[in-house]
């Protein structure tokens, strides 16, 4: 006997601007758009930052399916000691030449709008753009983990054909070491598996934060960001931000 199963689509217009109202919350298929709104409205629903929960209630056994994908592509950690090893992401490419502008009033307004339950009042915040990090901000993180932790080794995780100058002269001087060409998935793999990993302004790195198997997440400071929950009431992360 054959069974053929019919999926009919409920049709849902999304507004533009998400209209995060008690009538809509009833609606099955309402969800607020974009990245920002959809993270936003799991925050304000559950009263619970986006990573905590997903530890809660999906990591280790989705983290065990990440595992074996890795296993079949036979990705290799290049170091022996996960403990010793801080990674730091660079996001380049297509934005390496956009400037890293103070992120915190936009991100303090995201954090606001969460906790206010406002999120229809949502515009998109000046200088929420993924960027590069500051060389003179990652030289001052570069000057605190030596002094910190002496004897961990440093990775830069970036995607360039070409390092600028700029992060050239701070890996020399600092002597560190870096990645520039891997294939996505190995670098996300690398970042996983660190002892300290530290979140440029991209959400690339977002996914290795969520399987993180190390001790300390840092992550930049912009408006994206906020939209996970970190600086709002109800974050439980021990994650730590820095301008």
């Amino acid at each position: 006997m054959k069974c053929i199963f019919h999926i009919k689509l409920i049709p849902h217009k999304l507004s533009h601007t998400c209209v995060f109202t008690e009538q809509n919350k009833q609606k099955p298929t309402f969800i607020c758009n974009g990245v920002r709104g959809s993270s936003a409205q799991f925050i304000i629903s559950s009263k619970q930052d986006i990573i905590s929960y997903f530890n809660e209630h999906y990591k280790n056994n989705l983290f065990k399916i990440v595992k074996e994908e890795a296993t079949k592509k036979i990705f290799e950690l290049p170091w022996k000691d996960s403990s010793n090893i801080i990674c730091i992401h660079i996001r380049l490419e297509d934005m390496s030449k956009v400037i890293d502008h103070d992120g915190l009033p936009g991100f303090n307004r995201y954090t606001q709008l969460i906790e206010n339950g406002d999120w229809q009042k949502y515009k998109k915040a000046p200088h929420d753009v993924q960027c590069p990090i500051n060389p003179n901000k990652l030289e001052k993180l570069l000057i605190e983990f030596k002094e910190k932790y002496p004897t961990k080794e440093i990775y830069l995780i970036m995607a360039s054909g070409k390092i600028p100058k700029k992060y050239m002269d701070l890996i020399n001087k600092y002597n560190l070491k870096y990645f520039n060409k891997n294939h996505i998935d190995y670098d996300i793999w690398l970042m996983i598996n660190c002892d300290i990993l530290v979140l440029s302004k991209s959400t690339f790195p977002i996914i290795a934060a969520y399987y993180f198997q190390g001790s300390q997440i840092y992550y930049q400071i912009w408006p994206t960001i906020a939209c996970l929950g970190l600086g709002t009431k109800y974050n439980k992360t021990n994650w730590i931000g820095f301008l």
